[in-house]
């Protein structure tokens, strides 16, 4: 026999029960839901180090009782992570073309830049200041500097060539 006892969120009847030790009931929706507010992912950053800290538990609400079967860790929880990557790198490498003694090491160093926005790519159409930062940057390069692979750059980055 199923047992059935209220949603302790939305408090419909549901056979989905979240706690071991009492008598907690959830619809799966819901438990996310509440999961999602009581397990935050944390950024913490520390000079040249980030650590991304996420809760391997949650709480049950009546009980208070740790319940080891929560939500997995996703991309949208550490968003915020790998834009201050994505930020910490490209700003490391900027410092380093200013010290570069000539082209060729600026040349690899914008590679280097340009690759590491490749990889972040989702996160660079997010951030319109510095997208717009980027593709004058490419411009730039590409008819200032005749730097050819400014264009291939634009074209991975933006899905389109430099006029």
């Amino acid at each position: 026999m199923v047992i059935k006892r209220d949603c302790f969120v939305c408090l419909t009847t549901t056979a989905n029960k979240v706690c071991p030790r009492c008598q907690c009931y959830a619809h799966s929706k819901c438990w996310g839901k509440y999961l999602k507010k009581f397990t935050e992912v944390n950024t913490y950053l520390y000079q040249e180090t980030i650590v991304i800290e996420f809760p391997f538990y949650g709480k049950c609400p009546q009980c208070n009782e740790t319940i080891k079967n929560i939500k997995p860790c996703t991309r949208s929880d550490t968003k915020f992570s790998r834009k201050t990557i994505m930020y910490r790198q490209v700003r490391n490498f900027l410092e380093a073309a200013e010290l570069a003694q000539n082209n060729d090491e600026r040349v690899t160093i914008f590679a280097n830049i340009f690759s590491i926005l490749g990889h972040y790519k989702n996160l660079l159409k997010e951030e319109d200041i510095f997208n717009i930062a980027v593709k004058r940057k490419l411009r730039f390069l590409y008819k200032t500097y005749g730097w050819k692979s400014a264009n291939m750059y634009h074209y991975k980055l933006y899905g389109e060539q430099i006029l």
